[in-house]
């Protein structure tokens, strides 16, 4: 039986959520947390009425949902869903992955499903495009910030073309900046534990995120991912302390790019986060929570208001979404602000063998 699948169509989604007889959600992570945000205490957030979940410890409990307890079950309840004329919507942000698993298992036949991520994008998105900046973002008379872009590369394989393109216009964007690579060669792995363990285990993305942190505190300048694409100069945003960009609303995320003079003690400070964490928990699996999450967290601490507007947080400004992230983590979109200096592509280089793990525990926890 054809699935109908739609992305970005918000209003098919509702259409379709009036004539149903409920809906199940995939998922019971921060994005049902999001969905509950903005769609909870409407028709949508009404109708749920379960969700599934792959994590057996989740599984039979239930999770708090507008004012409601909704019940947990395993993945396989979908089986049940076919021909009852309800709507499946995945929340994880593995979608991609969550949808090919669960075709191969058979367990959407019949079922129309949606994707928050596709179903919140356009919603997110023009809330973004609402985000300003000061005409003039300048806090000192001269420059501070040294002419470096930063970037990491770990692991030893050659970096792809495409982000090689992506590289390029750091060049000509910012043609008189010293562009550094720092990978085992010229950088310590093991200087601190939480890193240490990454790399051991091989998530290269990890072991930058300490990296990063580290080597601006130590060298001061820009960092950038190797999958950011510059569209303006950064020129301008050298007279400042520090900066950071919003990815969303509710997150900071410093692999947009972020700046610093060297030796900032609140740089220094969300890099010392790490020396309190480890990346192997002590069963043996593998903390993979993102930087993203631990550094919206420790800004919040210290007073960042989660609504994606620019501010200041002690030392560092906090740029919105669009300054850094051109294409939406969502909708995937490139849409651009006049002030905008760069596009996030969200390639995640790193994330190969972390969906190769991901997909090996949701087919050892239904088995």
């Amino acid at each position: 039986m054809m699935v109908k699948h739609c992305e970005y169509e918000i209003d098919r989604f509702f259409e379709a959520v009036e004539k149903s007889a409920g809906i199940v959600c995939y998922g019971t992570g921060k994005r049902l947390r999001m969905f509950e945000e903005y769609f909870g205490a409407g028709p949508a957030g009404e109708k749920l009425l379960y969700c599934v979940d792959y994590d057996r410890s989740k599984q039979g409990a239930a999770v708090s949902f507008a004012g409601r307890k909704i019940e947990v079950l395993p993945v396989e309840a979908l089986a049940d869903c076919q021909g009852k004329n309800l709507i499946l919507l995945i929340s994880n942000y593995r979608y991609d992955q969550i949808q090919s698993f669960l075709e191969e298992k058979g367990l959407l036949n019949g079922i129309e499903y949606y994707v928050l991520s596709h179903i919140l994008g356009p919603v997110l998105e023009a809330r973004a495009m609402e985000k300003e900046v000061p005409q003039d973002c300048r806090i000192t008379s001269e420059p501070v910030i040294s002419k470096v872009i930063h970037y990491c590369w770990f692991g030893r394989n050659p970096i792809p073309d495409q982000y090689k393109k992506w590289m390029e216009s750091w060049r000509r964007f910012c043609p008189d900046y010293e562009i550094k690579e720092w990978n085992e060669d010229n950088y310590d792995v093991t200087k601190n534990a939480y890193m240490c363990e990454a790399y051991q285990n091989k998530k290269w993305g990890f072991v930058s995120d300490y990296a990063r942190m580290d080597i601006i505190y130590q060298h001061g300048g820009i960092y950038l991912d190797t999958d950011v694409e510059l569209i303006d100069s950064l020129d301008d945003l050298l007279y400042q302390p520090a900066f950071m960009g919003f990815e969303s609303d509710k997150s900071v995320n410093v692999g947009l790019g972020f700046g610093a003079v060297a030796g900032l003690e609140d740089i220094r400070k969300l890099r010392d986060l790490y020396d309190t964490l480890h990346f192997v928990n002590e069963d043996g699996s593998l903390n993979l929570k993102t930087i993203p999450m631990y550094q919206t967290e420790a800004l919040k601490n210290k007073g960042l208001k989660l609504n994606g507007e620019y501010q200041r947080v002690g030392n560092i400004t906090i740029y919105p979404e669009k300054m850094f992230a051109g294409k939406s983590m969502y909708s995937r979109r490139i849409r651009l602000k006049p002030y905008s200096k760069s596009i996030h592509h969200y390639d995640a280089s790193w994330i190969g063998e972390e969906e190769k793990e991901f997909l090996s525990k949701l087919e050892s926890e239904m088995n």
